[in-house]
């Protein structure tokens, strides 16, 4: 499912967490331009997505 693939990214990136030497995590120097293209593709389809449902709820609670 894609949002249970989304959330660990989403979560860590607001809410970085310390590593094993007692640094912050700092999501800028973990994530490369590649992450980035595909958290973007994903983002694009869950907002059609989104869009989508939109739609056919307010189509449908107009008839």
């Amino acid at each position: 499912m894609l949002s249970a693939r989304m959330e660990p990214e989403v979560s860590l990136s607001r809410y970085p967490g310390m590593t094993g030497d007692d640094r912050l995590w700092i999501p800028s120097e973990e994530y490369k331009r590649e992450d980035a293209d595909e958290a973007c593709q994903q983002a694009t389809r869950v907002a059609a997505m989104a869009r989508a449902f939109v739609a056919e709820w307010f189509a449908a609670a107009s008839e």
